[in-house]
């Protein structure tokens, strides 16, 4: 399913060759957001030459997955609504089709390892709908998917903890952080390879690193 996504993409930009642009947005289809919210981020980037992605806030209107702000920074923008500058996304060569998913969380891994900035923007609100689980998975089997995917991305152990007692604290999701945490911990067992590049995956863990030493008062 996500490789298919990476593929259709690079097919729509395959039909592009030809005609100079700029920025290339991957958009969902359950979301809403203002009339003037492409025109104002387009702007920001204009000028920002370092801005490599950028997008809204999303804010869930229809589900389960709690707050999950507590070790996310401005830096990452939800795979629902990134905006790449072209250079950027040319330069990581686009998104990476992954067996468990996270190709959003690789785009943004990759262009900062190369020297991008990537931001979402909180005044830029955007509405989802679609419920996790909806899909037909389930919501924990969804819970267990996303510790999976984030242990074939290479997350830190201590960083994924920090993640899954994150959402047990959000109600009504408590079972759901445990689930997520198992799914990661099971992955490991099993050994399972990591999916991104060596050098992706080991600046991956330096940023983590580096983001749980701020979040206890260390530099």
């Amino acid at each position: 399913t996500f490789s298919s996504k990476v593929y259709a993409i690079r097919q729509g930009i395959e039909r592009l060759d030809g005609v100079s642009y700029d920025y290339i947005g991957n958009l969902d289809a359950d979301l809403s957001f203002a009339p003037d919210y492409f025109a104002v981020l387009l702007s920001r980037m204009d000028t920002e030459p370092k801005l490599g992605i950028a997008g809204g806030m999303i804010e869930e209107r229809e589900s389960f997955s709690g707050r999950l702000q507590f070790v996310e920074t401005g830096q990452s923008v939800a795979g629902a609504v990134q905006m790449f500058r072209r250079a950027c996304y040319d330069q990581i060569g686009g998104y990476m089709p992954l067996r468990y998913g996270g190709i959003d969380s690789a785009a943004e891994f990759s262009a900062r390892m190369h020297g991008w900035d990537t931001r979402t923007f909180n005044d830029l609100p955007v509405g989802h709908y679609r419920r996790m689980g909806s899909s037909g998975r389930g919501v924990l089997r969804s819970f267990y998917d996303m510790g999976r995917r984030e242990a074939s991305l290479g997350y830190h152990p201590a960083f994924e903890l920090i993640r899954s007692a994150n959402r047990m604290l959000a109600s009504p999701v408590f079972v759901g952080g445990l689930v997520q945490f198992a799914g990661y911990v099971v992955a490991k067992l099993r050994r399972e390879p990591i999916a991104l590049p060596v050098d992706c995956a080991a600046f991956l863990r330096k940023e983590q690193t580096a983001r749980m030493k701020r979040l206890i008062g260390l530099k």
